[in-house]
């Protein structure tokens, strides 16, 4: 009995030996990528600054200086407003498009499946250019934008030219989260919901949605994150009326050299993002949609 015992302990002692030594890289990875250049981040924010001068002499006169800034909470709020945006709308057409795949696809799943993960491979700046070229006066768009009565070219250089090019950028990276969420659905499952009377608005209302949330919170914390930060896109397609506190960020570091104020102002971004993540989550946590899963 004694031995019996003493093996099971020395087993879990090896499962848990073996659980260490496979995160680690995982672990030092994240500590090296992702909490060192915060904690490096959080340090110079307190520090003060000047132009490519960095003084170690404690300060909170960066975070004023941010939070004090009109045109920092304009850009700030931009960049939320065109963060959630390109969100909603990415899973608008990125949740459909993954239902479609998996579902209604057949044969032309993992064709249909391949063409989105081929457009990861197109480059972030060939598609922006390709935006550029297309809502530009002579643009491809220009005979349709006429049809509903807008001028060719005036898209060009506003928010909605950067909302339109970040959602071709981020679509296929929510389709593909949603897929994979949707692989663990049978198909008997909305077979059995229609058997019942569901019509397809209460498929979607009470077995799709419910099972696929987690995965479309994720998905729209990745697209709106990666919208919000941005500063290529806007710098490109933005102009002035789609400038985006990235940029500013940007320039706070590679035009003025002002390190510290570059720093407060990413900490207060990241700070924003937390925030949403938390009441995303939070959401969630409510709703009870965390907990719904598929029992066999």
């Amino acid at each position: 009995m004694t031995s019996s015992h003493e093996n099971s302990h020395q087993e879990a002692a090896g499962h848990a030996r073996l659980g260490v030594l496979l995160s680690t890289p995982a672990g030092l990875g994240l500590l090296v990528l992702f909490v060192a250049p915060v904690v490096i981040f959080l340090v110079f924010s307190f520090l003060q600054g000047g132009t490519y001068e960095v003084t170690a002499v404690p300060t909170l006169e960066n975070y004023r200086e941010a939070l004090g800034d009109s045109s920092t909470w304009r850009l700030t709020f931009n960049a939320l407003f065109t963060g959630a945006v390109t969100g909603v709308l990415c899973l608008v057409m990125g949740v459909p498009l993954a239902y479609v795949i998996r579902f209604k696809a057949g044969r032309l799943e993992y064709v249909l499946l391949f063409m989105v993960v081929v457009e990861l491979f197109v480059s972030y700046l060939v598609r922006i250019y390709a935006w550029r070229a297309i809502l530009a006066k002579q643009g491809a768009l220009a005979p349709v934008l006429e049809i509903f009565g807008i001028a060719p070219g005036s898209l060009l250089y506003t928010r909605a030219a950067v909302v339109i090019a970040l959602v071709h950028i981020f679509v296929p990276y929510v389709a593909l989260v949603t897929y994979a969420a949707l692989r663990n659905v049978p198909a008997t499952l909305l077979e059995l919901s229609a058997d019942l009377g569901a019509n397809s608005y209460r498929r979607w209302a009470r077995v799709v949605i419910p099972l696929m949330a987690p995965a479309m919170v994720t998905g729209f914390l990745y697209t709106f994150v990666l919208a919000a930060s941005d500063y290529v896109t806007p710098q490109f397609l933005g102009g002035i009326r789609g400038s985006m506190v990235g940029l500013k960020i940007q320039q706070s570091f590679t035009q003025f050299g002002d390190y510290p104020l570059g720093a407060a102002m990413s900490i207060l971004v990241l700070a924003m993002f937390f925030l949403a993540y938390l009441a995303l989550n939070s959401l969630l946590r409510m709703t009870g949609l965390d907990k719904v899963e598929i029992r066999q």
